[in-house]
Parts: C-alpha cells; structure tokens; sequence
C-alpha cells in the first residue's frame, strides 16, 4: 500500500510537466524568435554597410543612406527568417544601379585627379603663407613647408610631363616613393596589414544565391566624385565623414538606437586601419551587442552601449561625447602628464643641460630655431615628450638632432576603391639640415617617454629617435598614432577614432603596444606621492654620464 501511495504521488507530479512537454518543439530552444530575430538584424546591419560604402546610388548621393535603413529596420525585425534575403535582395536591386559590372577605373580621368592634386598643393602653400605673415611660425618653418610641397609639385609634375595616365592605385602606389608590389604582400604577411575586404560572409548559404551573387560582382568604386559621399579622404589619406548627419535626437527608439550601432559598426569595419589587431571578433561583436541596444530605452544607454563596443577597439584615441575610459594606468588611475603642464617652451636646468617642453599651450611654429640657438652650446638637451607636442619639431627639430636624411615611419590608409583595404601609401622621412638655420647637436640628447606619450608625439618619438646621440628614457608609449578620424552618431555625439595605420620603418606594429624606451625606467609610487620626476632625474644622470 505504501509503495502504491509514493506511485501515485509521482505520477501526480510527473504527469503535468509530460504534458506540458508534449505541447513544446523538441527542436526548438527557449528564446528561438528572439535569437533568430538578431541574426536577422546582424544581417541587415551588414548588408546596408556594405552597399552604404559601395553602392552608387549612395556613392553620388542619389539616396540617403540612413533613411534607408531606417525604413528597413522594422521590416527585418517583424520578417520571417526565410524571407529576410529575399527582402534584402528586392531592396538592393531596388537601389538602381550599383555600378559593380564596371572595369576598374573606367571612369577614372587621370588629368581631372591631377589638377586637383595641383590646386590642393597650391591651397596648402597660400595656408603656409598665411600663417608665416600671421606669425604663426617663423621663416624656417614656412622653408620646411615649401620643401615638402615642392617635392610633390616635382612629383606630378614629372608624371604629367611624360604623359603617363596611372590607376589610382599606381598612384598610391608611387606617392613618395616606390614600392614593389612583393613588398607589399611580404609586409602583409608579417605584420597583419589588412591587404583586402573580408568577403567570407558574402556567401550564398548566408546571404542566399541571388543576393550573395549580386554582390560578389563588386570590383571596385570607379568615380573620384565623392562630394556627396558618405565618406571621402582628406589629402593625407585619412577618411572625412562629414556627410554623414548626427541626427540629434533626444531619446532615440529602437530604430534609431540600431542605426547609431549599425553607423558605428561598419565605419569601423571598413576604415579602422587596426581591426586586424583587436582581441574580439567585429562579426560576432555585432550580433552581441544587438540585443544589448535593444534592451536599453534612453539616451543614457544609448550612449553607454556605444561606448562599451568602442572600448572592445583598445584605442587610446576613440572617444564618443567626451568620454575615453580605455587605458588605464595599473592603479586604475587614467594616464595623464606627470605634475603641472609647463608653462615655458624651453628651460635651461642645472648642469648646463637644456630642457625642451614642445607642447603645443607653449611652442609655436617656428620657435625651434631660436631655441636650439639658444641650447647651441650647452652640454645636453632634454626633450619632454609626456605631453602633446606642436607639430613642426617632428620635422624642425629632427633637422639639428638627426644628421641624416632617415627613414622613421611606414604610413598605411584605406583604399578609397576598395573599402575595408588598407595599403602602404608612404615612407615617411625627417632629418638632415635643409634649412640655412640649422645645426647638427652633437651632445647627448634625452627624450622622456611614457604612457602619456600619445598619437603625434609618439610620431615625434620616431622621427627624432633616429639621431645618432639620442636616448629614449621612461617606458612604453600608449600605442595610439595615425590621425584622429571624426564620425559623427545619430543621437548628436560625434567618435573619434585612429584614422591611419602608422607603422615602423621595417614594417612592424605599434598600435596598442607603444613604442619601447632605450632604458626603461617606471616611477615608484613613493617617488610620485612625493612630487619627484624620477625620469627627468634618470635623464640628468644619463648627460652626465653617472
């Protein structure tokens, strides 16, 4: 009797969940809609980017980008999953022309390019001038200016004479200097430049046959006219997307809130020069961070999910509405100039060692002339490169500490017919007395370096590293140089992010691990709670030889 009890117990328990398990798809996991739901947007997100940066209708300015997807968000989100490549494969034919059955370049009018190559230079040279009779910097300065736009006029000026008609890409290819194109590949290969665009995704079990074959005929944007552009480049290279509207909108909904994500997503996937370096893969961080921004309901988290993917980049340059919490010093402390910003261009210290403070609040253009005039007979010379520095000394200065003309830095940029490829477009030079001031500084020189030094002044680090007398003191540098690159987000904010891959002479990386000191010296805490510069200290001994 006791045994048939606890039976009838157990089916009493048992029976309503075999019931309740006989209602439910064994095949079908708790939240199936909603994760299907995400896929579905994870797609659209990659699609409208992809014809955002390829497309012609979007390339001309025919269509406005952004509405387009606006109209498209909420016709993915509510669709069946078998029928969201259909949808997106009417949308895309429904663009009109994309331009991808195109050659290459067909369009492409090299003498156009090279005049307004030549009315560029003629700007940048007028802007110098300008700025010497402002007194924004001196003769010497406005030299140096001449020199580079000279040697670019000589440049176009040679290739026009000879009647030669390059691609774009051999013109890239040539800027400055010529690289073989096995070089190019060998230095890929090595150092995880990204040489083309990842079309893995674009495949038919993903996109399905007609939509994936539709866009596998892309070979290249083949217009130079990108005035209305959703991005176009600057004369250095570096991406501009000015044409792109910030939307200020006060509490974005859900749409909104998917089309800052989506904005911000691509931009970075196809014009981040280091995506290849970062430790998350971009693809799955999408679909991670589609139901993150769903979740959210106002501008706050709006923002706060931005920034959250932004910080999976660990780029010391990014910053969206004023905010940067990457990088932070072991103490949980942001990393910062040690003591007060100086106050004066340049020192004279103790010892009769010269101290050069080249921040741009202090120095001017131009005033490197008078000062390594005034440091000319002291018996070393101490540059602070902890701080953000004006822009001439990475050429000025190099000229009276590097003797020679020397090869400091490799410049990578986006292909602005491949979006998503990133090329050698430079071998950047600095050194040897050009200018009729300047004088080769043969005593010890010190250059103080440490997590503060960021961006131009890790640019500066490299050009003046390379004098023969130069020692750099303190630890690594923060990893953040090539440019600063603007994208603005739905919502009124604006990203900053690194526009430019910046890379050493022999090809290798920099970016997130800094430059490394000659001898490295870190600051204990006792030392920095009692107000002393150990580096500075270390930098004195050194010029003196203790």
């Amino acid at each position: 009797m006791r045994k048939a009890a606890i039976s009838l117990i157990l089916i009493i328990l048992i029976l309503p969940m075999l019931l309740a398990a006989c209602g439910r798809q064994p095949d079908t996991p708790v939240g199936y809609e909603e994760s299907a739901r995400y896929e579905n947007l994870q797609k659209l997100a990659m699609v409208w980017g992809f014809a955002k940066y390829t497309h012609m209708s979007f390339i001309t300015g025919q269509k406005c980008w952004d509405e387009e997807l606006l109209q498209l968000i909420p016709i993915i989100y509510n669709a069946q999953t078998g029928d969201v490549n259909n949808i997106l494969y009417e949308w895309f034919v429904g663009l009109g022309e994309d331009g991808y059955d195109f050659e290459y370049a067909h369009d492409f009018v090299w003498a156009d390019f090279l005049a307004g190559q030549m009315a560029i230079l003629q700007e940048q040279e007028a802007a110098a001038v300008r700025m010497y009779a402002d007194g924004l910097f001196g003769a010497d300065g406005l030299e140096v200016w001449r020199a580079f736009l000279g040697e670019r006029y000589d440049f176009f000026a040679a290739i026009d004479s000879a009647g030669y008609e390059p691609s774009w890409l051999d013109y890239v290819l040539m800027r400055n200097e010529a690289f073989p194109e096995e070089t190019i590949v060998a230095s890929a290969e090595a150092h995880n430049l990204r040489a083309s665009l990842d079309f893995a995704w674009v495949n038919s079990h993903f996109l399905g046959e007609p939509l994936a074959t539709r866009l596998l005929r892309f070979n290249g944007i083949t217009t130079a006219d990108r005035s209305h552009a959703p991005v176009f480049f600057d004369g250095i290279g570096n991406s501009v997307f000015s044409n792109q509207a910030n939307h200020r909108i006060t509490s974005p909904d859900k749409y909104n809130r998917l089309l800052g994500l989506f904005t911000m997503w691509n931009a970075m996937l196809y014009f981040y020069p280091n995506l290849d370096i970062i430790d998350y893969n971009w693809h799955e961080l999408l679909l991670e961070y589609i139901p993150i921004m769903l979740e959210g309901a106002d501008r706050g988290s709006y923002f706060t999910t931005l920034i959250s993917l932004a910080r999976r980049l660990d780029d010391a340059h990014v910053i969206i509405g004023g905010v940067r919490r990457t990088h932070t010093l072991g103490t949980g402390q942001p990393h910062s100039f040690m003591g007060a910003a100086p106050t004066q261009s340049h020192v004279l210290l103790e010892n009769n060692i010269g101290l050069i403070n080249p921040t741009e609040r202090v120095f001017n253009w131009g005033d490197t002339r008078h000062i390594m005039e005034t440091f000319r007979d002291t018996d070393g010379l101490i540059i602070d490169l902890r701080q953000y520095p004006c822009f001439s000394i990475v050429y000025e200065l190099a000229e009276y500490i590097v003797e020679e003309y020397m090869r400091f830095a490799v410049m990578s940029q986006p292909h602005p017919s491949f979006p998503g490829s990133f090329v050698y477009t430079r071998h950047l030079y600095s050194g040897g007395i050009t200018s009729p001031y300047a004088f080769f500084y043969d005593r010890p020189v010190v250059i103080l370096m440490n997590r503060s030094t960021m961006s131009r002044a890790e640019f500066a680090v490299m050009s003046l590293r390379n004098g023969q007398n130069v020692t750099v003191i303190g630890s690594n540098s923060i990893g953040a140089n090539g440019n600063a690159t603007f994208l603005p987000l739905p919502g009124g904010e604006r990203m900053m992010f690194t526009g430019l891959g910046i890379f050493t002479p022999e090809g290798g990386q920099t970016h997130r691990i800094g430059l490394a000191p000659d001898i490295y010296v870190m600051p204990a805490r006792e030392s920095i709670m009692a107000g002393r510069d150990e580096l500075m200290e270390a930098a004195v001994r050194h010029i003196l030889g203790s």
